[in-house]
């Protein structure tokens, strides 16, 4: 996994080789990236909506949701946003 002791981008360049393992790894991934919470983070999510493998797009899709503006601005002050609606290549089990 990643250490707190590297560099920035040496972190983003980890998560980026692991969204090239397996769908569980990618998935950690993909939650380690919504936790980092800076918008460096974006490139790396939007591969994750494209994705083959509907844990992955659905990871990527939750993690994204700090980014969606008014939406997660609505969620921090306790107001009741839209639901999540996945991305068009991601069916529901």
């Amino acid at each position: 996994m990643v250490r707190a002791g590297r560099g920035r981008q040496q972190q983003l360049n980890a998560l980026a080789r692991q969204l090239l393992a397996s769908p569980v790894q990618r998935v950690e991934a993909l939650q380690h990236l919504d936790q980092w919470g800076n918008r460096a983070v974006l490139p790396l999510l939007k591969r994750g909506l494209r994705d083959p493998h509907p844990e992955v797009v659905q990871a990527a899709a939750a993690a994204m949701l700090r980014f969606r503006g008014r939406s997660a601005a609505a969620a921090s002050e306790g107001r009741p946003s839209a639901p999540l609606r996945l991305p068009r290549n991601a069916c529901p089990r």
